[in-house]
């Protein structure tokens, strides 16, 4: 059973019906109480006197059970030590004789006590009080009863012991999924409590942690483009035909470094955005149209206007461009743009090798490379196809990648049309 809750609910009423059983058992099975000798003897001390003699007649005897049966209403029984009935009022009670050797409780069908009574001269008076017609339970009944009612008010306990434990779980998931600022409800003193409050002293330092390491990163990066610049500048003026080819190299190692640290600065600030800062119209065929012109790619589609960043849409179209123009091969690159209920969808095909099934799940996440961009030398730290996905979440909308059936690849890009709030 999956759910902690009923485990513990259907546990108790297991341990209810156990505890019913046994008690029946032992209602049936343990000897009389010890501890009532003496009354039920001293009973049948005085019981023997106001009784007709052993030996009387049975007329005399059924007289002496009817005194008795006015003090006392209900069946009364007079049997000998082995069990011959000798009189009675009512419909007679039966005992075995032959294991029974003093006073005691007597066990009877129906409801209500018996006794049974040793009057000390060979004769055995048993007594069972009437008792009223209305409906009674029984013990067995009783007992189901009660276990019932137990049963019944057992649920919200466990139920709300296992819910506190359902809504810590939920948060747990929350924090796993990226949200550092969830928090757990601390209810009550016990142990469950405890585990909330751990939780959350835990999440707290989880996100100090992970925002001082996205300053450290952002401060770094951003402290990384001034000794670039002057590297540039000292490239520039080392340029001449001698060393053309090492300037060349120089540069382009520069510009890549640069470009890095660009990429690093914004998927910092992206993790820490939590709203578009300068949202406008934006006229995504258009935008796209002038990305397409660098690298030769065809643009196809409608006008699609969607609200967002201009500068961050810029870097998403561009990421793509360059993905394809890097891995696509030299079957060309097709873009296109269309609208699909309050969805702009932009998507970017090449004719390249593709990716394999195994590595799809895991080419949108931070620094990840497939196997055959490392064997093949490309540069970059695989931050491109995660800047993608962010921008498209910031905005509404997600990406996806699809493996053409021909070979090559086609990413889909969704944004919402409608304003973002």
């Amino acid at each position: 059973m999956k759910r902690l809750y009923l485990r513990i609910y259907f546990t108790f009423i297991l341990i209810l019906i156990l505890f019913g059983m046994l008690a029946s058992l032992t209602w049936f099975l343990l000897p009389d109480d010890k501890g009532h000798k003496p009354i039920f003897d001293g009973f049948g001390i005085i019981l023997k006197q106001v009784l007709p003699k052993k030996g009387s007649s049975t007329d005399e005897m059924l007289k002496g059970l009817q005194q008795l049966n006015e003090a006392i209403p209900g069946r009364i029984t007079l049997r000998s030590d082995n069990g011959e009935l000798l009189a009675a009022i009512g419909r007679p009670l039966r005992s075995n004789h032959g294991n029974r050797t003093r006073s005691g409780w007597l066990r009877t069908k129906g409801r209500g006590p018996a006794w049974a009574i040793n009057l000390g001269d060979g004769r055995w008076l048993m007594v069972k009080p009437e008792h009223d017609k209305k409906p009674h339970l029984g013990f067995l009944a009783t007992i189901a009863l009660l276990a019932g009612l137990l049963a019944i008010g057992v649920y919200p306990l466990a139920k709300g012991l296992t819910g506190r434990l359902e809504r810590l779980k939920n948060q747990v998931d929350r924090l796993g999924e990226g949200e550092l600022s969830t928090r757990v409800l601390v209810e009550g003193k016990d142990e469950v409590a405890a585990l909330a409050s751990s939780f959350n002293h835990a999440a707290e330092k989880i996100e100090r942690l992970v925002g001082s390491h996205k300053s450290l990163l952002a401060s770094v990066s951003h402290e990384l483009r001034t000794p670039l610049t002057r590297i540039r500048m000292g490239i520039e003026l080392l340029d001449n035909d001698e060393r053309r080819e090492l300037c060349d190299r120089m540069s382009k190692d520069v510009s890549e470094l640069n470009e890095l640290i660009g990429e690093l600065l914004l998927a910092s600030r992206l993790d820490t955005l939590e709203k578009l800062e300068n949202s406008e119209e934006i006229d995504l065929l258009a935008l796209l149209a002038e990305e397409a012109v660098v690298v030769g790619a065809k643009v196809q589609g409608e006008s699609v206007i969607v609200w967002g960043e201009k500068r961050l849409l810029r870097r998403l179209i561009r990421n793509l461009l360059e993905n394809a123009r890097r891995y696509g091969g030299n079957g060309g690159i097709e873009t296109s743009v269309s609208s699909v209920d309050n969805l702009a969808m932009l998507t970017v095909s090449d004719h390249g090798d593709g990716i394999p099934e195994e590595e799809i799940e895991h080419i949108f996440k931070p620094y990840y490379k497939p196997i055959a961009v490392k064997d093949r030398g490309f540069g970059g730290v695989g931050l491109g196809l995660s800047l993608v996905k962010q921008i498209a979440n910031h905005h509404g909308g997600d990406a996806a990648y699809i493996k053409r059936g021909d070979g090559g690849s086609t990413f889909e890009v969704t944004l919402a049309k409608k304003t973002i709030e």
